[in-house]
């Protein structure tokens, strides 16, 4: 971008209209239509441009943009400024918690590159996989995983292996089988991408569980997904929804003992060891975010505070909640900051008492101890 470009879209940035109806537009590119109770309390500006389908993430500490754009981009948020730190465009990305790392999935052919970078945009490590990377998470400051989704074609229809890899940017990644399945000819000609793209995964606060989405397609019967929540340190596994393969997956809301998912025609947030619905909202949960302390929820482009909408913005937007209350929003081909939203973040717990519960949840999903018993303790725990 020129420094004549630049200026324009600065100067654009500038400009907040209120329209007598409650909607609020931020000027930039294009304007975001913002409605609801506190739709006045909030503003929107255009951050960057990005392609609708095209994967983004914003660093939690100083909210630098990574982005496909014909590559790898890294933004600049003050000046919008692009780097290229790669060719390939990628299909998944994710800044490490301490913003310090970013890890990208490269695709080329029939494989991925997995690659890390430093917050300049630097490599520091690769390693190559099979198949299609689809989601990838850190779950240490050095260590993350990724969701590769292989697929092979046959008369019959497909067959589609979801893998779970690990890698700790030293090693070769460590893979580990999640399903296998065979999808349909039908199913593969009524859903398109979305039978790889449904292949989902989210990670716990706490980053030892996972949550993703399993594919089924029985012969006499419709596609469906399976919300399996797995414990990364035992691999055991637990069942916890039926969904459509329209749903967005799950999410971990606030310490991680409540998820949100989408069935479809509405989304819930449970308690997935207690099966106990806490709040069903009027949304089918294609598109979920979920606030680093679970203040704010995110669901089809309704902002919820607790049970309370306090915003809406149009139903395809896809959201980011970054530490402190930001939140970043992805509509058409701009990425807007809202500003307005506030959020405390508990401090990090102790490294012994954050352990100790990493083993309870561990042992909790072994069938070891009751879902009661790992409370109790928990409680005890967290006692100072």
């Amino acid at each position: 971008m020129t420094r004549r470009r630049t200026a324009v879209v600065s100067i654009r940035l500038l400009a907040l209209t209120l329209v007598a109806s409650g909607m609020a537009f931020a000027a930039g590119c294009t304007s975001l239509p913002v409605s609801g109770p506190q739709a006045a309390n909030l503003s929107a500006t255009a951050v960057t441009r990005v392609a609708p389908a095209a994967p983004w993430c914003v660093n939690p500490t100083d909210s630098r943009i990574a982005m496909g754009d014909n590559g790898l981009q890294l933004v600049e948020p003050a000046t919008g400024i692009k780097t290229r730190l790669a060719p390939p465009s990628p299909s998944a990305l994710a800044w490490s918690p301490d913003g310090k790392r970013l890890a990208a999935a490269l695709p080329g052919g029939d494989s991925t590159t997995l690659a890390i970078f430093s917050r300049q945009g630097e490599s520091i490590a690769k390693a190559p996989v099979p198949g299609r990377v689809t989601r990838i998470e850190w779950v240490s400051p050095a260590g993350l995983v990724a969701l590769g989704v292989g697929t092979r074609r046959f008369s019959f229809g497909d067959a589609i292996t979801a893998t779970l890899y690990r890698w700790d940017g030293t090693a070769a990644p460590q893979a580990t089988t999640l399903f296998e399945t065979t999808v349909k000819p039908l199913t593969i000609r009524q859903w398109g991408e979305r039978v790889v793209t449904s292949i989902s995964m989210a990670i716990s606060p706490e980053r030892d569980e996972m949550l993703y989405t399993r594919l089924h397609d029985p012969p006499a019967f419709s596609p469906y997904l399976r919300i399996i929540l797995r414990n990364l340190d035992s691999g055991a596994e637990r069942d916890v929804a039926t969904v459509p393969l329209s749903s967005g997956g799950g999410r971990f809301v606030g310490t991680g003992e409540r998820i949100v998912y989408g069935d479809g025609s509405s989304s819930k947030l449970m308690e997935p060891w207690s099966d106990k619905v806490i709040q069903t909202f009027p949304a089918p949960g294609k598109h979920l975010a979920a606030s680093p302390a679970g203040k704010y929820l995110l669901i089809d482009g309704h902002l919820y505070q607790g049970e309370t909408e306090i915003a809406s913005f149009p139903p395809t937007t896809e959201g980011r909640f970054a530490p402190g209350g930001k939140l970043y929003l992805h509509h058409g081909m701009d990425i807007y900051r809202i500003g307005g939203l506030t959020e405390s973040v508990p401090a990090p717990l102790p490294p012994t008492v954050a352990e100790r519960l990493r083993t309870l949840r561990a042992w909790r999903s072994e069938g070891l101890i009751t879902d009661r018993e790992y409370r109790e303790n928990r409680e005890r725990i967290m006692v100072p």
